[in-house]
C-alpha cells in the first residue's frame, strides 16, 4: 500500500488560520483518503489512498476553513529520498535547527543560481529538485532565510518542517504503507 504525506502551509499560526486536527482528519476521510493521521498542530497529514491531488486538497481545505491553504504532497518513498539527500543529517540536538522546505514545484536552476548564499550570515541553504535544505546557525527566529523569501526566490510554494518532524513523518508514512515494497522512482 502506498502512503502519502500532505504538508499544509501556514496553518495554526496567527489569527484566523486555525485548523483543528480532528476536523482536518475528517475532511481528508470525506475526500476518500484512508488511514488518516495527523502529527502535531502544524498541518502534517499522513494517509493512504490516492494518488492525491494537492490542488484538490487545497481547494477543499480553503472551502472548509475559509482561507487559502497551500498544500504540498509527497509519497512516503519520496519523503525518504528527500531526507536521504539532506546535506546536514546528523540525528541529535541539531534536528530542530535543520529544516526541509518542501517545494510545490521543481526548483528552476536559473532562479536557484540567483539566490544569495550570504543573505543570512551563520545560516546556510542547499536547493535540491524538490526541497530546499536549511541550517539555521542561531535558530529560525533571527534568520533572513524566511519562508516568504524562499517562495519569492523559487517562485513556488515552500512549506518548512524541522528535521525531527520530517523524520517522524517518514516513520509514520512507512508504518502506514505496511510491509509491501514499492518503487523509489521519484514520482509522487
Amino acid at each position: 500500500m502506498r502512503s502519502f504525506v500532505a504538508l499544509l502551509r501556514a496553518v495554526n499560526v496567527g489569527k484566523g488560520r486555525a485548523v483543528p486536527m480532528a476536523e482536518l482528519r475528517a475532511l481528508f476521510e470525506a475526500l476518500g483518503l484512508r488511514d488518516v493521521r495527523t502529527y502535531i498542530q502544524s498541518g502534517n497529514v499522513v494517509f493512504t489512498g490516492g494518488p492525491p491531488d494537492a490542488e484538490r486538497l487545497s481547494r477543499a481545505l480553503s472551502e472548509r476553513f475559509g482561507f487559502a491553504i497551500p498544500v504540498v504532497v509527497r509519497s512516503g518513498e519520496v519523503l525518504d529520498a528527500i531526507l536521504e539527500a539532506c546535506p546536514w543529517a546528523p540525528e541529535g540536538p541539531d534536528d530542530k535547527r535543520i529544516h526541509v522546505g518542501f517545494l510545490g514545484a521543481p526548483a528552476d536552476p536559473a532562479r536557484v543560481a540567483r539566490m544569495d548564499p550570504e543573505r543570512s550570515p551563520g545560516d546556510a541553504f542547499v536547493v535540491g529538485p524538490w526541497a530546499v535544505y536549511l541550517r539555521f546557525g542561531a535558530g529560525v527566529a533571527g534568520s533572513k532565510l524566511t519562508n516568504d523569501w524562499l517562495e519569492r526566490q523559487l517562485g513556488t510554494t515552500v512549506t518548512l518542517r524541522n528535521l525531527a518532524t520530517c523524520r517522524e513523518l517518514a516513520r509514520m508514512a512507512s508504518e502506514a504503507a505496511g510491509p509491501a515494497s514499492v518503487r523509489r522512482d521519484g514520482t509522487l
